[in-house]
C-alpha cells in the first residue's frame, strides 16, 4: 500500500467513527424534562380534613377512615433530607398542616420542601399522635405508612418545587396553640436553657435528645426535639439569643422539630461554639 492509499484509508476510518459517534449521540439523546402537572383540583382544605378528628379531645391512637372523594392540596414544608424526619413529609396550605406517612427513604428527591402536592384521600386514614395528625393506611386499627407501590395512587406532585410558605412568626411561646401544630413556625429572640448550651443537639446513646427553648419574656418553654440520625446531631447547641424555625408538634407538651441546622438562623444572634 502506497502512502496516498494509507492516507485515504485513515480518512475513511475517521469519517466512519465520526458518523457512528453522531448516530450514537442522536440515538441516546436525553429526553426533555417535563414538569408534573395535575389536572384536577383540591376540594377540601387541610383544616376541614383535620376537623374530622379533633386532636385535643380524641383518645390517643384514634384512627378513622377518610370517606368520600376528598382531595387536599399543600406545599411540602418538611422532608427527610436533614434526617430529623424519617419516612414522612409534612404539608400545609393556608389553613393548617398535616403529616403524611410514607414507607420509603430519600423522600426529598420526589417530595422536596417547596413542592406542591395533591393528595387523593379516599382509601386513606387519619390518625392522631398527640396533637399531630397523620395521613396513612390502617392495619389492625393502627395508622401505618403508605408503601412505595401506592405513592402514585394517592400523592400527585404538581409543577417544579418553589419556595415554601413563610413560617408563622411568634415572639412569645405562650402564644402558640393546637391550631398551629404540623405547621412551619418561627420563634424570635429565644434562647436555649443555659445549662444545655454547648451540648450536642442529639447524642448517639439515645434515639432522641430534647433541649429547652425559652423566649425573651420567659412566658414558657418549648422542647427542641432532635433525632440521633439528624445530620446536625453532632452540632452544638448555641448560646446567645436568636431566631429558630421548625415544625410545631405536641406530645405531652409542645415540641419543635428543626429540619436542618439552617433552621437555627445563623444571622439572627446565635453564638455557635
Amino acid at each position: 500500500m502506497n502512502k496516498i492509499s494509507k492516507i485515504l484509508t485513515i480518512l475513511i476510518i475517521l469519517s466512519g467513527i465520526i458518523f457512528l459517534d453522531g448516530c450514537v449521540k442522536e440515538k441516546f439523546k436525553a429526553p426533555a424534562f417535563v414538569a408534573p402537572h395535575v389536572t384536577f383540583q383540591a376540594n377540601t382544605s387541610i383544616a376541614a380534613l383535620r376537623a374530622n378528628l379533633p386532636v385535643t379531645t380524641a383518645p390517643a391512637g384514634t384512627v378513622i377512615p377518610i370517606t368520600g372523594n376528598v382531595i387536599i392540596e399543600g406545599i411540602v414544608v418538611a422532608d427527610d433530607r436533614g434526617g430529623n424526619y424519617y419516612e414522612e413529609i409534612v404539608i400545609q396550605d393556608t389553613s393548617a398542616g398535616i403529616e403524611v406517612l410514607l414507607n420509603g427513604s430519600d423522600l426529598y428527591t420526589k417530595y422536596p420542601v417547596g413542592q406542591r402536592v395533591f393528595i387523593k384521600c379516599q382509601g386513606l386514614y387519619l390518625g392522631n399522635y398527640g396533637y399531630a395528625l397523620q395521613i396513612g393506611l390502617c392495619n389492625n386499627k393502627t395508622i401505618e405508612k403508605i408503601p412505595p407501590v401506592d405513592f402514585d395512587t394517592y400523592i400527585f406532585p404538581d409543577s417544579l418545587p418553589g419556595n415554601p410558605p413563610a413560617p408563622i412568626s411568634f415572639s412569645l411561646i405562650s402564644a402558640i396553640s393546637a391550631k398551629y401544630v404540623d405547621m412551619l413556625v418561627q420563634f424570635n429572640t429565644v434562647h436555649f436553657n443555659a445549662p444545655e448550651v454547648g451540648e450536642l443537639f442529639a447524642y448517639q446513646s439515645v434515639n432522641n435528645t430534647s433541649h429547652q427553648l425559652i423566649d425573651k419574656a420567659s412566658s414558657g418553654s418549648l422542647t427542641v426535639y432532635t433525632s440521633k440520625y439528624a445530620d446536625f446531631s453532632a452540632d452544638k447547641v448555641p448560646g446567645g439569643k436568636g431566631n429558630i424555625i421548625g415544625i410545631l408538634t405536641y406530645y405531652k407538651g409542645y415540641e419543635l422539630y428543626v429540619r436542618t441546622i439552617n433552621d437555627v438562623i445563623p444571622t439572627s444572634g446565635w453564638i455557635f461554639q
